[in-house]
């Protein structure tokens, strides 16, 4: 699904290991032709600001609607971009209290894996 990452996405390889296969290239570029139908998906994993989603769209999908998901599985993740340095260098997950001296300073977003129901 095209989601705002632009670089080749994984392939299965031949009988040989020594050369790339056809699409690929040696040059991480983007490859249109590795990416599929957001309706055909049954399953998604994305970054939500509030918490259980209940609805996904991709991000590059502007103006297309939006699929009713199904949250199975969320959990914290630190926010990089919004989340200043060097505050974020110090954030070590399960160990460093988000209440002290931190709070105010780093930001997190729920990582969902979500089921997308419905026949398709």
């Amino acid at each position: 699904v095209r989601a705002g990452f632009t670089g080749i996405l994984p392939a299965a390889f031949g009988p040989s290991t020594s050369s790339p296969p056809a699409p690929m290239n040696s040059m991480n570029r983007e490859e249109p032709s590795r990416y599929v139908d957001p309706a055909s998906c049954d399953f998604a994993v994305d970054t939500w600001e509030d918490a259980a989603p209940e609805s996904w769209w991709p991000h590059e999908a502007i103006g297309a609607p939006a699929f009713a998901v199904k949250p199975l599985r969320c959990e914290s993740m630190l926010d990089l971009a919004r989340s200043r340095s060097p505050w974020r260098s110090f954030w070590i997950p399960g160990v460093t209290s988000a209440t002290g001296i931190m709070r105010n300073k780093l930001n997190f977003v729920q990582m969902c894996l979500v089921q997308i129901p419905g026949p398709r």
